[in-house]
């Protein structure tokens, strides 16, 4: 077809290619940022085996590499229980913020995948990882919902919560006492966590 052209027509003809290259190249394989407004992070604590609690994180920040490595962080300090003694107990003798003041999960994900939805289709997934939480690491896994909500933003929920073990992050001896200030008869070492994680395409920099 360019053979045919005069070379006007094959400068313009280049000229309108570059666009289309650059849009299948940096710009698609860009970072994907957390955006921590419209992510949610919830957990639920159960005391005396029978009244359950929701509770939140309202801090959190993360990404999703070219490459397909993810990182979400939560800052444990911004625990929120609605109860303001409380959320100063679990910063303090739970969590131990100073000296352990986030969570952290890492993950590799087929980001390709995800990128080639259509705006409104969803894919399941079973997202698998470790979890740095009080420092120690576990191997964490949880079946999650991808949904490309829009041209440069997508949503990952829980389809079911995710159950960490106080006991695999060295929590059951903060939780004890806790326990004990409380005046409770038992509070459940098994802690239910669902969350809905936005990330924004970040084609800044490319």
């Amino acid at each position: 077809m360019l053979k045919s052209m005069t070379m006007f027509q094959r400068l313009i003809a280049l000229l309108c290619l570059v666009p289309c290259l650059v849009l299948s190249g940096p710009v698609a394989n860009a970072d994907w940022v957390l955006d921590s407004d419209g992510s949610t992070l919830n957990f639920s604590s159960i005391k005396n085996g029978a009244v359950v609690e929701p509770h939140l994180f309202a801090e959190l920040g993360g990404k999703v590499d070219s490459s397909g490595a993810a990182r979400v962080e939560v800052t444990l300090g911004s625990v929120d229980t609605m109860i303001p003694i409380r959320d100063e107990r679990l910063r303090e003798i739970l969590f131990e913020v100073t000296r352990f003041p986030m969570a952290v999960f890492e993950t590799e994900v087929a980001a390709a995948q995800f990128i080639e939805l259509a705006v409104g289709e969803s894919v399941d997934y079973q997202l698998q990882g470790k979890l740095n939480l009080h420092g120690a690491i576990a191997e964490v896994s949880v079946p999650v919902r991808v949904t490309k909500t829009g041209a440069t933003t997508v949503s990952v929920s829980s389809q079911r919560p995710l159950v960490v073990s106080a006991g695999a992050f060295g929590l059951v001896e903060g939780l004890e006492a806790l326990r004990k200030i409380a005046g409770l008869d038992a509070i459940t070492p098994m802690v239910p966590v669902s969350f809905s994680l936005v990330f924004v395409r970040d084609s800044m920099g490319y």
